[in-house]
């Protein structure tokens, strides 16, 4: 692909990594304590005045700066409990989002263009 992200349409712009990720949680307070006490992300924000949303957003260490967030968590306490034994098998989807970051402003709307024209 060449460096220039509006030259080529043969496929998409090449993302740059993940911006952020937002996983749905059963238990709110449980996985604060994973995300913040066990892994170490620092809460930076928090939505819990919206009926029916609950959220809490994590960030990193940036080179001691912190980012809006780079982990969300959604609380929906309808999510099955996990199982009793450690599985890799998928067993109920907790994944809400991805968001992906693309190297410029250019290039977001390259894959803008790219994506519509796909459908």
């Amino acid at each position: 692909m060449s460096a220039n992200p509006k030259t080529s349409r043969s496929g998409p712009v090449r993302p740059s990594g993940l911006n952020h990720l937002v996983i749905n949680v059963r238990d709110m307070d449980e996985s604060h304590e994973f995300w913040s006490d066990i892994i170490g992300f620092t809460q930076v924000g928090e939505i819990k005045d919206r009926p029916g949303l609950k959220m809490r957003f994590y960030s990193g260490d940036h080179d001691g700066k912190l980012n809006h967030h780079d982990i969300a968590l959604v609380e929906d306490s309808s999510l099955p409990k996990p199982t009793e034994e450690w599985t890799m098998g998928v067993k109920g989807l907790a994944i809400n989002h991805i968001a992906v970051t693309l190297p410029s402003r250019e290039a977001w709307l390259a894959q803008l263009e790219y994506l519509q024209e796909k459908g």
